[in-house]
């Protein structure tokens, strides 16, 4: 430490007397000022860290916001739903063989014919031909598909199939195929499924959920009514 000293006279006596130099205040202050703006240096440092954890947290979360809205948005988009095509015809065909034992051709047949007064709202129509004899019912029909513009639902077509019926004794068939968009000349769905321009076409893929939502609901129909109905139970007097 720096001092400066001067003799004095005390009592008869010298004596020394110290005391600080401002040059020695001085250097001091100077610590003392490097002192502040070091703890302020630090200070900033840790502050800084501090907005750049919170930052790269704010980061984070709107990154995984953006994501999950991504996802979201990408899971609300329709999806085409799968069409069993025949190997022979390549047209889409939906067919199978329904079980119903013990049941005579005959029972089935009459069974189907009235289920098609409840399915259909104009069965004569609806029976393009019909033959008891052979256990055989072919039906043509045609069911609305609509689209949506501007909030509003419009007609869009109207979607033709074809459905036969063969019955045998206990069991029936049932295929439906030729499902096409009516027109003037014959435009089958399958170029909407096939066509890669249709793929990424909302629109059209719309059209393929109606009408595979109308096939299923058929289908459905079809395997759970065209059933005989239980004999009734005799009461035991």
């Amino acid at each position: 430490m720096l001092k400066s000293c001067f003799s004095v006279l005390h009592k008869g006596k010298k004596r020394k007397v110290f005391f600080r130099t401002p040059g020695t205040i001085l250097h001091k202050m100077c610590i003392i000022n490097v002192g502040v703006k070091m703890v302020s240096f630090l200070t900033t440092i840790f502050v800084t860290k501090k907005i750049v954890i919170h930052m790269k947290k704010l980061l984070l979360i709107v990154a995984l916001a953006c994501g999950f809205s991504a996802q979201a948005q990408k899971s609300a988009d329709p999806v085409a739903p799968f069409f069993p095509i025949d190997e022979t015809s390549k047209l889409v065909t939906y067919t199978d063989v329904i079980q119903v034992p013990g049941v005579a051709t005959d029972s089935l047949y009459n069974v189907a014919m009235a289920w098609m007064k409840i399915f259909y709202v104009s069965p004569s129509q609806a029976i393009k031909s019909q033959n008891k004899e052979e256990g055989i019912i072919e039906i043509k029909h045609q069911f609305q598909i609509t689209k949506t513009e501007k909030g509003q639902e419009l007609k869009a077509g109207q979607i033709n199939y074809y459905l036969t019926l063969q019955f045998r004794d206990g069991r029936f068939k049932y295929t439906i195929t030729k499902v096409n968009l009516q027109g003037p000349s014959y435009f089958g769905i399958e170029t909407w499924i096939n066509d890669e321009k249709y793929a990424e076409d909302e629109t059209v893929i719309n059209y393929l959920i109606q009408i595979d939502e109308f096939m299923q609901k058929l289908i459905t129909s079809l395997e759970t009514e065209v059933k005989p109905a239980a004999p009734k139970k005799e009461e035991d007097w």
